[in-house]
């Protein structure tokens, strides 16, 4: 037996750690539960001091998603005049962080419009 189907029987049959009463067991508070899905794992665990396997574990066993950062997408026909007036004023890079837009999304509007990248001069 491995570890891992220990732990899984363990769980199930509803015994408690013995590492529980140990100085290194960690209970959660309600402030750090909060936390969970609300930002990356990775970030939990640097934020709490908590290990990063500890926190997925944790965010898992109580059922909440991982946090996701997904931008709506935005088509290339859905650009307002002041975001089209940044392109090609600043890098791909910097204008999608100004515009909260991934940098694809303002690489391929800039091309569509024939807008140069910037320091680049139109020839």
């Amino acid at each position: 037996m491995n570890i891992i189907s220990v732990q899984k029987k363990r769980v199930s049959l509803g015994i408690r750690c013995y590492a529980r009463k140990s100085k290194s067991w960690h209970y959660w508070t309600k402030k750090e539960i909060a936390l969970l899905g609300k930002m990356p794992d990775g970030d939990v665990a640097l934020k709490t001091g908590i290990n990063k396997a500890s926190v997925a574990w944790k965010r898992c066993k109580l059922k909440i998603p991982p946090f996701t950062n997904k931008r709506p997408k935005k088509l290339l026909t859905a650009w307002t005049r002041k975001e089209i007036a940044v392109l090609g004023k600043m890098t791909d890079a910097a204008a999608a962080a100004a515009l909260d837009l991934a940098h694809s999304a303002v690489r391929l509007k800039r091309i569509s419009l024939g807008i140069p990248p910037f320091g680049r001069k139109e020839s």
